[in-house]
């Protein structure tokens, strides 16, 4: 479609006008998206252009056909050219962002284990001034018996660290996923 389309009319009020050219290029451009798509092609996408007249016009999106009517009725144009033509579209996927749950994991994992370090420390510490004192010394516990004995001690602390693991890698590495699942065409429904 390329035409000049004009807000004079004998009869009908200029909002009306604008009204019925909108409902021309929707009824247009929905007609156009109706016709058959062949193989290779996913949608039908549009090339809009849209300025006073066909020397002066801009590129635009198809989204912002009502906004540039509506535009050229209150600036008070008397016409306007406005050219929308259907090409073929192929949707692209997006690229995968890296994912940020390996980054997630080492941060906790570093976590983990420098408190299993500065726990063994600071028991090392206490057994020292337990034998200089003369009192018995603590055994040495495990890597998950001291990140356990962490979470009884340090309970608000340990809290956080789960919830911030939560939040920031098993829900959106979850949600991410689940945004992902689709039918992209090839769904084995046939349009009869």
């Amino acid at each position: 479609m390329k035409k000049t389309f004009s807000f004079a009319h004998p009869k009908k009020k200029r909002p009306r006008v604008a009204d019925s050219i909108k409902h021309e290029v929707k009824k247009y451009i929905k007609r156009e998206r109706n016709k058959t798509l062949p193989e290779d092609v996913d949608f039908w996408d549009f090339d809009c252009r849209y300025g006073a007249d066909e020397a002066s016009c801009g590129v635009i999106h198809v989204s912002e056909i009502n906004k540039v009517i509506s535009e050229a009725d209150v600036e008070g144009l008397e016409t306007f050219f406005l050219e929308v033509l259907v090409k073929p579209g192929k949707t692209t996927k997006k690229p995968e962002e890296g994912s940020n749950m390996l980054l997630i994991f080492g941060v906790i994992g570093l976590a983990l284990l420098i408190i299993v370090i500065f726990s063994g420390v600071n028991r090392s510490l206490k057994n020292a001034a337990a034998l200089r004192d003369g009192n018995e010394a603590k055994e040495a516990l495990s890597f998950w018996e001291a990140i356990g004995e962490f979470a009884v001690k340090h309970k608000i602390k340990f809290g956080l660290i789960v919830i911030a693991f939560l939040v920031f890698g098993i829900i959106p590495g979850g949600w991410n996923d689940l945004m992902n699942i689709g039918v992209f065409g090839g769904n084995g429904f046939d349009n009869t």
